[in-house]
């Protein structure tokens, strides 16, 4: 038989002669047509009595959707199952129970399995951008899987009624949950790929205002798309929306030391005192900053400790740059002996001058300068300083090195050497007064007693009255 009437219809049915459906029974063309025409001659007649009876039922109870999939048929004949599978329980068949468990089972193993297979990958220093991709691709899969187990319960093995509504539902926000993380994680991936570029530096401040205002987009569009899914769930947003302006005031005055991070950290970003990588001075600590993050700045020590500090507390810091510096300053004092002639100085300063302009390292401008700047308690003090042509610790620290050891040569050429904080005791016989130049002054001053009176005044007057030189008036003119 190729074809089959439908009596008193013009609904044909017809067996298909090629291609991949070959073999089958579908409507013909003609019928598929004419289908919207079939139904306005027929909407307003009423239902035959007792024609469709329990075909709900069968439905319910069966698998696929009306018909099961062609495959499902090839691996399981369901008119053969045994009477205790299809026995109903709870509005669906023991079969479908264990065929729901089976599923869900299949998908958490599914799940659990891409996270191995994500975990394994990210062992050992990944790359940042590789991490990303990992995470994404895990997050992929995992909604695949989702995607996939829903279509099972719902399409194959047609779990109904309220039984459907809690599994799947669970699993479709579940599905959700891993998209919302998907756009956040896709935001950081696209942040990354944009700090690759040769313009910006991935370790510096511009890098790191990159990610932040990856993340915050990604919060953002996460949090849009989770409430987005949830109406689509049911979910009223309304009451969750007033429920979160409440929260909110609640939180915004719990979370005020935060909130001041993420100002400081926004402060941060936009004067640009120091960047990842900057080795800096700050209260009284030194360090080289590591990251410079939304809430907090993390800053390795030089005994390799990472410190943590909030942001706001950062930004009000006083805070010395040290990368920033052009040029290292080299400042010393020398101390000669004080058996130091000073030709001797004069040479050592000549020379000492001649050195440090004629040193590829030094910079011309400022000048190098060498004085000598005053005479200690123990040494003849000369003041060097001079500023070295580069901005490497390592460079200057070598640089420094070679120019003490050439200003030990020259003050060993000149025939002198360093002082060391040192006393000199001379020690000495202690002589008597002079018995003679003592005699001859008691004379002279008996002589003087003499000639004035025996007992001296005891006012200024007095002393004028007895003097043993004329006192000359003036007169008014």
């Amino acid at each position: 038989m190729r074809q089959w009437r439908i009596p008193k219809t013009e609904i044909t049915i017809r067996r298909v002669d090629n291609g991949d459906r070959e073999g089958q029974f579908l409507f013909s063309a003609e019928t598929v047509a004419q289908l919207e025409t079939f139904y306005g001659r027929v909407r307003h007649l009423p239902y035959r009595p007792g024609v469709i009876g329990g075909f709900f039922e069968w439905y319910s109870l069966s698998p696929g959707n009306l018909l099961p999939p062609r495959w499902l048929l090839s691996l399981v004949r369901f008119s053969e199952l045994p009477s205790w599978l299809v026995r109903e329980i709870w509005d669906q068949t023991i079969w479908q129970w264990l065929a729901l468990f089976l599923t869900l089972l299949v998908t958490v193993k599914a799940i659990i399995f891409a996270g191995g297979l994500y975990r394994a990958k990210m062992r050992g220093k990944a790359a940042a951008l590789r991490q990303r991709a990992l995470r994404i691709l895990f997050m992929l899969l995992a909604v695949g899987i989702l995607t996939a187990a829903a279509y099972v319960i719902d399409d194959v093995v047609n779990i109904t009624g309220r039984a459907l509504l809690v599994v799947v539902g669970f699993l479709v926000g579940l599905r959700l949950l891993f998209w919302a993380c998907l756009v956040f994680q896709g935001c950081n991936f696209l942040a990354e790929l944009f700090v690759l570029s040769p313009r910006i530096d991935s370790r510096g401040i511009d890098g790191s205002m990159v990610r932040t205002m990856a993340n915050l987009i990604g919060i953002f569009l996460s949090l849009s798309l989770f409430f987005y899914g949830a109406g689509q769930l049911g979910v009223s947003i309304v009451p969750v929306i007033t429920g979160l302006g409440v929260v909110g005031l609640a939180l915004s005055l719990a979370a005020k030391p935060t909130v001041e991070n993420v100002i400081g950290g926004l402060t941060l970003f936009a004067d640009r005192p120091v960047r990842v990588g900057d080795f800096c001075r700050f209260g009284g600590t030194s360090g080289t900053v590591v990251e410079i993050g939304l809430r907090s700045t993390r800053i390795q020590g030089l005994d390799r400790t990472v410190t943590s500090i909030p942001n706001a507390e950062f930004s009000q810091l006083q805070l010395v740059n040290v990368s920033r510096r052009d040029y290292i300053l080299l400042e010393t004092t020398l101390g000669l002996r004080y058996e130091t002639t000073l030709d001797q100085l004069r040479w050592v300063l000549a020379r000492l001058r001649e050195m440090l302009l004629a040193h590829p390292e030094v910079h011309d401008f400022p000048e190098a300068r060498v004085r000598f700047v005053g005479f200690n308690a123990y040494s003849l003090d000369i003041s060097v300083r001079a500023y070295i042509a580069t901005s490497d610790l390592d460079v200057f620290l070598a640089v420094q090195e070679d120019i003490l050891f050439r200003i030990g040569e020259i003050v060993d050429q000149a025939g002198t050497a360093f002082a060391f904080p040192s006393n000199t005791t001379y020690v000495t016989r202690d002589a008597a007064p002079e018995r003679k130049r003592r005699e001859e002054v008691e004379e002279e001053f008996r002589k003087e007693s003499d000639g004035v009176g025996a007992s001296t005044p005891g006012t200024i007057e007095e002393q004028q009255d007895h003097a043993p030189f004329e006192s000359q008036e003036t007169s008014e003119p």
